[in-house]
């Protein structure tokens, strides 16, 4: 289990970091403690959007808020396939993307 410790300005975990897969986190390192995250490569929030690491990866693609276009870029260039959504009503509960998703694998092999 990894422990992070989020100041004042973040009241959730994934509003801080989220997971991207391949052994990536994307974050925002002035709202968590990164160290019990060492064995991850960290992907930095775009500066100016705070609240951008709070996406989710699902079926090879990484959902985004459109309101942080440059973190978006950013995990475009780390080869993700990234979609945007508006979810600018949800930001000001600063609920995001992990707040409104329920996955479900398909139990058939």
């Amino acid at each position: 289990m990894v422990c992070c410790s989020i100041p004042n300005s973040s009241l959730r975990l994934k509003t801080a970091c989220c997971w991207l897969g391949n052994g990536a986190i994307l974050a925002n390192r002035a709202w968590l403690d990164l160290e019990p995250l060492a064995q991850f490569r960290i992907v930095d929030v775009a500066p100016g959007e705070e609240r951008g690491a709070n996406v989710l990866a699902v079926g090879g693609s990484v959902i985004a808020p459109a309101s942080f276009p440059r973190t978006a870029e950013i995990l475009a260039r780390e080869g993700l396939r990234v979609r945007t959504l508006d979810v600018s009503e949800l930001m000001k509960a600063e609920a995001g993307v992990t707040c409104c998703s329920l996955l479900f694998e398909d139990g058939a092999q």
